[in-house]
Order: structure tokens, then sequence, then C-alpha cells
């Protein structure tokens, strides 16, 4: 019998620019930001896959998770033609806790501050569009941040192809900078503006900003108040909350402000406050900005990929918010790396390990877009 399951939905870009600028805008001139090419995962997945495997596992930062918690690679398989499929792992470590047995549904065992269960989780990835549906995770690490998180901890592993792909498209002024070559976005629950028009009016919103990796940083007037200081802005989220000080219903503007949010990928925390329809006050939340997707299957708890593609597959059908976008640029030039050249592997593995190690204790510094 089939049960219930939810899939989380997220997009995966691959910024081109010119002259610092995302190349994607539309006619008023607003940067779209949502640019993609599979060829980049394909060649930074490639390319990690050749780095020694004690390089795969990586500590992530919570803040609402006291333990450590940790990403392991396991792999990343083409599909087919329209699908891919990341497969990562995760642990968490730091408390005594009940072993939850997740096939027979039962607690048996403890676990040892020093142990952990790991938790396999699946991503598949549309390789036309760039979306990314990401299986259930009951360790509760895997999300935006980590996924982001787990690309530019590993960015070095497609320096070399950034540099090639740089100088055989030198004459089309397009360029890929090291941050970020890969960006993972939320997608807005469509539930979200739904609730927005059951509004008759906002009292206040707020969302908040995370300036890390972003090249479309907004002006923010108190950003002088770093001026002087050893502070720099990246170090920070930045909260705008904005009070309603006219007494005209602004519900349909207000939802203009956050499809344009929408677009990007360094807002969250959305918030409004209003009045329904029954006169009462009301708050409106995204559950963490993510558009979830509920399907049915029949074993919830030893995913099958072919069932669960084909059951994407059917959301794509009906549900595809980039439908009838293409993101492939024209006139431009691929290349690869040629990972059976033995000595451009060790160069690579050697570069990287430098550039990891470094960056873990906090000496890499290649912040510029170069």
């Amino acid at each position: 019998m089939a049960k219930s399951y939810t899939i989380r939905v997220y997009s995966v870009r691959t910024p081109k620019y010119i002259n610092m600028k995302d190349i994607e805008r539309n006619d008023k001139g607003k940067v779209l930001k949502n640019h993609f090419e599979i060829s980049v995962i394909d060649e930074f997945f490639k390319i990690l896959k050749i780095i020694p495997k004690e390089y795969h596992n990586i500590n992530v930062e919570l803040s609402y998770i006291d333990e450590t918690c940790k990403i392991t690679f396991i792999d990343y398989e083409v599909y087919n033609n329209d699908y891919s499929i990341l497969t990562l792992e995760t642990d968490k470590f730091g408390e005594v806790k009940d072993i939850k047995d997740n096939i027979k549904n039962t607690k048996n065992k403890q676990l040892d501050s020093h142990e952990s269960v790991p938790e396999t989780v699946k991503i598949v990835i549309t390789r036309q569009h760039g979306l990314m549906y990401v299986t259930r995770d009951n360790n509760s690490i895997i999300n935006k941040t980590t996924i982001n998180t787990f690309f530019n901890k590993y960015r070095f592993v497609i320096y070399e192809y950034i540099k090639k792909w740089n100088q055989i498209n030198k004459k089309s002024g397009l360029r890929i900078y090291k941050q970020p070559a890969i960006k993972v976005d939320s997608l807005p629950s469509t539930d979200f503006f739904d609730e927005l028009d059951k509004l008759i009016n906002v009292d206040e919103f707020a969302y908040t900003y995370d300036p890390s990796g972003a090249n479309d940083t907004p002006d923010f007037e108190d950003v002088e108040i770093f001026s002087n200081t050893q502070l720099q802005r990246k170090d920070f989220k930045e909260t705008k909350k904005f009070k309603n000080k006219v007494k005209k219903p602004i519900v349909n503007e207000v939802k203009k402000i956050y499809e344009n949010l929408s677009d990007k990928g360094n807002y969250d925390e959305w918030y409004v406050k209003g009045e329904n329809q029954n006169h009462k006050t009301t708050v409106v939340k995204p559950e963490l900005a993510t558009r979830s997707e509920h399907i049915q299957l029949n074993n919830i708890n030893q995913i099958n990929i072919k069932e669960l593609i084909e059951k994407i597959s059917d959301i794509l059908e009906v549900n595809n918010p980039f439908l009838g976008k293409v993101f492939e640029l024209v006139d431009i030039s691929e290349t690869s790396i040629n990972t059976e050249d033995s000595e451009l592997v060790e160069k690579i593995i050697n570069d990287f390990q430098e550039k990891f190690e470094n960056n873990n204790n906090g000496s890499e510094d290649d912040e510029s877009r170069d």
C-alpha cells in the first residue's frame, strides 16, 4: 500500500557573468539569476570522485542543532538524459540518544555521544532546468544552507575547469567566477502566496538577507555603521522589517516584493503580519522558504529510485516552475577535464588538498570573484 512522502525542492544555478554582472536579465534590467548548465555540475562531481575518499566528508554547523553534523559525499550518477542523482550521507554526533530503526520503526538501542546513525539522502537533479528534489533526512541536516556549504567547501575541485573555460571563452566576455560557481536557491512555498491572498491588509513584513557569496547586495542604509571597524557585512545576516504607516491596503504590493525576492538566493526568513478576511491578526510565513512536493511511494523507508523519478516526472508535467525557460548559453565553447591525464590529475589533487586544508584552518582566502 502506497504511503505519503514529502520531498523538498530547490534550484541549483551555475552563474556566468559579463563585467561582474549576471547575464540573465529581464526587459527592465532586473537580475534574474537563474542561469543553469548541467555541464558544470557534471565536471564538479567527476573531479570530486578522483579526490581521495578521506576528503569526502565535511562538518557543517547548524544553529538549531547542538551536535556535530557531518555530510559525506557517496556518489553522483547521470541517471539518464533528464536526471542526475547525487547521494549524500549525514551523521550527527554529540549526545546519547536512542537508535531508531527507520525500516522497522523501532527504538531498541542507545547511541553513545561519539556514535551516529548514518542517513542516506538522495538528491535528484533535473538536467535541463536544475531543479533539485531532496529525499527525507532524518538527521535534519540537509537543507539549502548545508548544500551550499557542501559546494563551497569543495569549490577547489573545479578551479582547473573554470580556468580552462574562461580561457577558451575569453572573446565572448563571459566568465565563471570561483565563488559562487555553483549556487543553490530556495523555491518559495506555493502556499505562502496563497495565504497572502487571504489578507485584506498588511501591518508589517520582514525578510532576512545573507550577503555571503552574493553579487546583488542591496542598498541597506546602515551599511556605513561598519566603517572604521574590523567587521564585514558578509559575516552577518541582516533583517529588514517594514511597518505600514498608510491606511490603504498594500497586500498586492507586498506580494510583488516577495515575488521579486523569490528570484534571489540570499533572502529567507520571510514574515508577513496582517489582517485576514475575518478581521483577525494573522502571520504568514513560508515553511523554511522551501517548496515541498507530496507524493505516494510504495516503500518510504527504502526508496526505489526508479519509482521516485517517475513521481518527479509526473510532478513536472503539471508543476514545473521553470517550464519554458531555456538556460543554456549559445555561442560558447565547452570544455572538460581529462581525468585520464595522470599529470593533470596529480596537480588537481595536490592543489585541492592544499587549498582544502588551508581553508579548514581558516587561512585560505579566495573571496575574490576571479
